[in-house]
């Protein structure tokens, strides 16, 4: 959520206090650790799918405005600014578990969870500050493509998030399909024998 270009923007050009921005961080810091495992009530009340859109909804349309009460310079209105985007971001993360435990199977659950995760840890989550980086230095020092930047990041978290969700809901009622002939042909012995049995008597 915080980038390697927010607190310099914060402390160099809108002129924040270090103090203040070292504070306003650990507010979120707090927050966010408290307010984390909460992500799973609304999923297990509204369901994975809803939640998922509306935490990440919620989240692309708080980072701009998270960057405004930031430019503020006052310390209540960017605590408050950081901790609402941080909180749908938290929340989300919460879900995060079971929503990668639904895409794979049991086989290969395991691998594809610390595969998956890895890779987007290192590829997205890891060039993700230099990248904000490199876009404000090529724009002066403008803030507007970090803001653009990160609001395409989250949108990108959603629709991958949503695609997987649907692919997880299709395997298992591929799974649930081919369930039930297994079901069907492991009774139909059965019911022969009992018939049989009962003719002989």
């Amino acid at each position: 959520m915080v980038t390697l270009p927010f607190p310099r923007w914060a402390t160099g050009d809108l002129g924040m206090e270090r103090g203040t921005m070292l504070n306003v961080l650990l507010v979120y810091s707090v927050v966010q650790f408290f307010t984390q495992p909460f992500g799973v009530l609304p999923a297990e009340r509204f369901g994975i799918r809803g939640t998922v859109a509306n935490l990440l909804g919620l989240n692309f349309v708080l980072v701009p405005v998270m960057y405004a009460c930031v430019a503020t310079t006052e310390a209540v209105p960017a605590a408050l600014g950081i901790c609402l985007l941080g909180i749908t971001g938290a929340m989300n993360y919460a879900i995060l578990a079971g929503l990668l435990a639904q895409a794979f199977p049991i086989s290969v659950r395991y691998t594809g969870i610390s595969l998956s995760y890895q890779l987007c840890s290192a590829l997205i989550g890891g060039t993700a500050p230099l990248i904000g980086e490199w876009l404000f230095q090529s724009s002066g020092g403008s803030i507007v493509p970090v803001v653009v930047h990160q609001m395409l990041l989250v949108a990108v978290s959603l629709t991958c998030s949503l695609a997987l969700l649907a692919r997880s809901r299709a395997g298992m009622g591929t799974e649930a399909d081919g369930a039930e002939p297994k079901r069907e042909q492991e009774h139909a012995p059965k019911q022969e024998q009992a018939t049989s049995g009962g003719g002989g008597v």
